[in-house]
């Protein structure tokens, strides 16, 4: 009898070493499988990012680098691309009425050119010419010199007019083109006309398939956005699809 009484707790003892074993086995592979988990997000986030290196997005304004997490969009600040003009952020009490979730960020600055009468971006696509390219730009006033006086200004790519810009002032504004330049710099320049300071909130480049918008003589090709449509759906949006 006391020999069975001895017994009983050691077995005992060996199975609740033998379950604790069994546990930090079992916590040791969930910690090593979680750090695999976040490496190996880390690595497709990395690689998401490299996918966008064709593009060229620029925040106007912005004081520094950093990249979207919503898109994994990686946006620059304007130097490299522009020498002239001045920085400056929405008023404080504009800046809920700036925010949407794809373009909060990038519509809380802007770049004015307050000196000269055409101010222009140098952009150097990786493509380089004879490339069809969607060329987008924003522009979000947010009454950032206090003055409560939208300016209007007008648009070229190079030499040739784009479109007049009229921003709302309690609303962005933005346009799009397609563009095939024949030589590998494209320039998109601001050019007074007559009201106001010309200012810039986004300048964003996408290449596109040739096969998409096939042009006979690139240097002529500009195509103007006029209207995205849904056709089929049910309501209206204002998502923007090319990103």
């Amino acid at each position: 009898m006391l020999l069975g009484l001895n017994l009983r707790p050691q077995a005992s003892d060996h199975m609740d070493r033998r379950s604790q074993w069994v546990l930090w086995v079992a916590l040791i592979q969930l910690f090593l499988n979680l750090s695999d988990a976040m490496l190996s997000g880390r690595k497709l986030t990395a690689t998401s990012s490299n996918t966008h290196s064709d593009f060229i997005s620029i925040d106007c304004g912005a004081s520094d680098e950093y990249t979207d997490h919503q898109t994994g969009i990686s946006y620059k600040t304007d130097r490299g691309f522009v020498e002239t003009g001045s920085n400056s952020m929405v008023a404080p009490d504009e800046r809920y009425n700036v925010y949407y979730p794809y373009f909060g960020r990038q519509l809380q600055t802007l770049r004015s050119f307050p000196e000269g009468r055409r101010n222009c971006y140098t952009l150097k696509p990786k493509q380089g010419k004879n490339q069809s390219y969607l060329i987008r730009a924003f522009f979000s006033y947010g009454n950032y010199d206090g003055k409560n006086q939208t300016p209007s200004f007008d648009l070229y790519l190079g030499v040739n007019y784009w479109t007049n810009v009229c921003p709302i002032n309690k609303n962005s504004h933005f346009v799009e083109i397609v563009h095939t330049p024949t030589t590998d710099t494209i320039h998109v320049c601001l050019v007074k006309s007559g009201k106001g300071i010309p200012f810039i909130s986004t300048l964003e480049l996408r290449p596109l398939s040739n096969s998409i918008y096939a042009t006979p003589s690139p240097s002529q090709s500009l195509l103007d956005f006029r209207a995205r449509i849904d056709v089929g759906y049910v309501s209206n949006t204002t998502s923007l699809q090319i990103r």
